[in-house]
């Protein structure tokens, strides 16, 4: 099962890749950090039981991803302010160990960056804690 594959180390041609990269790239919700960061925003702003119904569809992909971003958005309406306020009461928690893996990447030299279907303005202060360039940020871009 899962646990016994999480368990196993890796196998050697899985640690020569990692040993080799030159740049890694890391999805961030629910992989860098621990949870969705568009369900946090909603419950911060009072949908999230709504809001996670929708994230749920996308990610079983009955929904193509466009249009469970559209659906959701307009369950709720983020403002900057909002979003300021969710990272600031309720920042996204990364996930054990990734911080010490990013800080060993780095310090290989390794190019690692951030790619989400979610909102760059939620993702900027994670890069900014794990020391990447927020250029290196592949994401939404909530226009107000």
């Amino acid at each position: 099962g899962l646990a016994s594959a999480a368990a196993r180390p890796p196998a050697e041609p899985v640690l020569d890749m990692w040993k080799r990269a030159q740049a890694v790239c890391f999805d961030v919700d629910s992989t860098v950090v621990t949870e969705e960061g568009i369900d946090v925003l909603a419950d911060h702003c009072g949908a999230g039981e709504a809001v996670a119904e929708w994230t749920r569809r996308a990610m079983g992909g009955s929904v193509p991803f466009h249009e469970a971003l559209s659906a959701r958005l307009e369950l709720f309406k983020p403002s900057l302010d909002d979003i300021a306020a969710c990272n600031e009461k309720h920042p996204l928690v990364l996930t054990p160990g990734v911080q010490e893996l990013i800080d060993t990447l780095h310090s290989r030299d390794v190019h690692v960056y951030l790619v989400s279907g979610g909102f760059r303005q939620m993702i900027n202060p994670l890069a900014d804690i794990l020391g990447i360039s927020r250029e290196r940020i592949f994401a939404n871009n909530l226009l107000f």
